[in-house]
């Protein structure tokens, strides 16, 4: 049984130094105001839908700047020089607040251990069922929830391409993108996913082997949001069915079919808006959330090394790309034989069995979690 990690219990916190951008000083005649002034500095940072990612604010001294009328702040470094800062004065609280910062931190170069992997189907390392790995692998999409939320639809199915290159190279898959859909939105007439297994996920058949889709409404119920103030960014899952004959003698297993990988789209959209402040260099936290589901649409569960992009929070530290662990489960999946043409059912042949949708990867500092409202979490 693959273990369920709570929603929500990944806090967004990173440490943001103070560090004034060293600029010149305005050129011609702008004029400024003398202002002394209580500094705030941003210290870590929260997601919501509906403000996407911010800073959270910690006083940190009392400051003498310069703010001119185009907004530009300038404050004295260490050497008495006046020089730019990162920060922005709000004429109404009269203080001064430290704008969110942009990304200067190399993300980590470990890829973790090599036998972090588990599978959904059996909840351990052992394969229990497989995708045939002669037959290409389909994949639609459906983008009505994420365009309710006036997402990006082109720069989500490029971003998806990118994601199922990166999955076909670290497993040896090979999958054939077959267009868009509007049969698989699957949510009920309250936004919610509907159903509560991949068999009921999507309201019609798509045609595809994996039907990637968006939810556009957190409400209660099938594990989507679990309470009134957490929820998740993503799920994703599969079926599967047999056993099956396979092209080695004697040999039968169980068979994957009917994958999915569904999406918060307020998330996706705040990202694509204001990316996450607080995340090191080379980190798409987006593209991170994709290749967590898809690897649960392709059969990986979940993992506690925090460098495999299976582990069930995404990393401001980790880059965006499959571990050590993650590649291993992948290949011995790849690894399993084809099945037969006929692909003729066994002698105990099991009825359908859906996989549990698990959950994908939230937003937290590297390596510490704790509880925060309205913290996104993946499934």
């Amino acid at each position: 049984m693959h273990k369920r990690r709570p929603l929500g219990t990944a806090a967004i916190t990173a440490a943001a130094a103070v560090l004034p951008i060293t600029l010149a000083a305005p050129a011609g005649a702008a004029t400024y105001k003398t202002v002394t002034a209580k500094a705030y500095s941003c210290t870590s940072g929260s997601y919501t839908p509906k403000k996407g990612f911010s800073c959270t604010y910690r006083y940190y001294k009392t400051v003498t700047a310069r703010v001119y009328t185009s907004g530009s702040v300038y404050m004295k470094n260490t050497a008495g020089k006046w020089v730019a800062a990162n920060y922005r004065y709000s004429a109404t609280s009269k203080a001064l607040y430290m704008k969110a910062p942009t990304p200067t931190k190399a993300a980590t170069t470990n890829t973790g251990r090599a036998t972090s992997y588990e599978y959904l189907a059996s909840g351990s390392n052992k394969v229990f069922a497989y995708w045939d790995k002669c037959t290409p692998i389909t994949w639609k999409v459906d983008f009505t929830a994420l365009n309710k939320r006036s997402g990006k639809a082109t720069t989500e199915l490029t971003r998806l391409k990118s994601a199922f290159t990166a999955l076909s190279a670290a497993s040896g898959y090979r999958f054939t993108y077959k267009g868009t859909t509007v049969a698989s939105n699957g949510e009920d007439k309250n936004g919610s996913p509907a159903g509560n297994g991949p068999s009921r996920m999507f309201k019609a058949p798509t045609g595809a082997d994996i039907t990637v889709s968006y939810s556009s409404t957190h409400v209660t119920g099938y594990n989507w949001r679990e309470t009134a103030n957490t929820y998740a960014i993503g799920l994703g899952g599969n079926s599967w069915i047999g056993p099956y004959s396979t092209v080695t003698d004697d040999r039968f297993a169980f068979r994957h079919f009917d994958g999915f990988a569904l999406f918060d789209a307020d998330f996706v959209h705040a990202n694509e808006v204001a990316p996450d402040p607080f995340r090191s260099k080379g980190v798409d936290q987006i593209k991170a959330t994709y290749l967590h589901e898809l690897g649960h649409a392709l059969g990986l569960g979940h993992t506690t090394d925090r460098y495999q992009i299976m582990y069930p929070s995404v990393q401001r530290d980790v880059p965006t790309r499959f571990g050590a662990g993650d590649i291993a489960g992948l290949k011995k999946l790849a690894a399993q034989p084809c099945f037969a043409p006929d692909s003729d059912e066994g002698p105990a042949a099991q009825p359908l069995r859906a996989t549990r949708p698990t959950d994908t990867a939230p937003v937290p500092g590297p390596g510490k979690e704790r509880s925060l409202p309205r913290t996104g979490s993946l499934r």
